[in-house]
């Protein structure tokens, strides 16, 4: 069997090799010359745009968040003169900076639950009976407790 496909600890005798010879640079480059080494929190890309030259993007799913490890390492890099984007596939294929990602996902969560209400607004609006609009209301208010409950159960 060749070298590449023998397996140690889960991981090809190439791998662990080239594992154990990456963590003798990063001990070497921290004890010898005071480093900083991160090996963790990369971006998923090192893209080229036209517009926007390098830039450096990270994928997340529509319910994944930005770790802290990754924040870090966005900093350092933007530090660096390396712009960082998040894209996932609610942002309709644009590039949000990392740091504005949270803030629009919020955004983007406040607009669905005021979408989610509209409906019932319009019932609440063409209700003609006292009796129709006290039911519309209610079911308005029960609707808009919901999002509040989910919303705070969600932070």
């Amino acid at each position: 069997m060749s070298e590449n496909h023998q397996s140690v600890e889960g991981m090809t005798i190439g791998e662990a090799s080239a594992n154990r010879l990456e963590l003798e640079f990063a001990a070497a480059a921290i004890h010898k010359r005071g480093a900083k080494v991160w090996r963790s929190g990369w971006p998923d890309f090192l893209v080229y745009l036209p517009e926007l030259g390098h830039v450096a993007v990270e994928v997340k799913s529509p319910n994944d968040q930005i770790r802290p490890n990754q924040a870090k390492m966005f900093a350092a890099l933007e530090s660096a003169g390396l712009k960082v984007y998040i894209w996932e596939p609610t942002f309709a294929d644009k590039l949000i900076p990392w740091r504005k990602h949270d803030a629009r996902r919020a955004q983007m969560a406040s607009e669905r639950r005021v979408a989610a209400l509209a409906p019932l607004i319009a019932q609440l609006d063409a209700a003609r009976t006292v009796k129709d609009k006290q039911r519309a209301a209610n079911r308005l208010a029960w609707a808009a407790g919901r999002h509040q409950r989910k919303r705070s159960r969600d932070q």
